[in-house]
């Protein structure tokens, strides 16, 4: 067998591995999905149920004054952000990524590096720019390695050397992320590139 499928496999992005795991994002349900290389069984999923994907939104939605007349409005919102915290166990491979009540953030690349998996994601909550998560994959802890609002339409990412190297398919140009966390960004000209692709 040259392929293999799962029910979660909903919209797949980027694709990695380690030689003995094969990372995958799956796009449509906000999750990377571990496979065993050899036999392609699941191993562990991660996302959409992760607190750092959810609780920027709940907090957000906290902070927001209700409008007076309309309470029922952002109580609706929060229990609406809250049921993302339970994943329903289903086939999502023939569902439009805008209907699986879990696509928010759209991620896109997975990088390994160094035993951490570095996730893209094309925009944040849906109203912000993209973000990258770094995923520990002895702890499974994860956290921004940039954040939030940073990064316009990003799609794919590289190491070379200490930097971290992204494209911005949302503004014709690349960025790069310093070894003390410095964020540049470049232009690429003329304008009109839908810029995709690193090596």
């Amino acid at each position: 067998e040259n392929s293999f499928s799962h029910p979660y496999m909903g919209d797949l992005h980027g694709i990695t591995t380690d030689g003995s795991n094969l990372y995958v994002a799956a796009t449509s349900i906000d999750a990377l999905l571990c496979f065993d290389i050899e036999n392609f069984e699941l191993q562990w999923r991660w996302g959409p149920d992760e607190p750092i994907l959810y609780e920027d939104r709940v907090r957000q939605i906290m902070e927001a004054r209700p409008v007076a007349f309309l309470p029922f409005v952002h109580g609706r919102r929060l229990q609406t952000v809250m049921e993302m915290q339970t994943f329903v166990d289903r086939d999502y491979r023939h569902i439009r990524k805008g209907y699986t009540g879990y696509h928010n953030h759209h991620l896109n690349d997975v990088i390994l590096h160094e035993g951490k998996l570095y996730i893209t994601t094309k925009q944040w909550n849906t109203d912000q720019a993209g973000v990258v998560i770094e995923l520990d994959l002895a702890s499974r802890d994860s956290r921004f390695f940039i954040p939030p609002d940073s990064l316009q339409g990003l799609h794919d990412g590289v190491w070379i050397d200490e930097r971290f190297y992204v494209t911005e398919s949302g503004a014709n140009r690349v960025a790069w992320r310093e070894p003390d966390g410095a964020l540049v960004h470049r232009d690429i000209l003329p304008e009109n590139y839908f810029v995709r692709g690193l090596c």
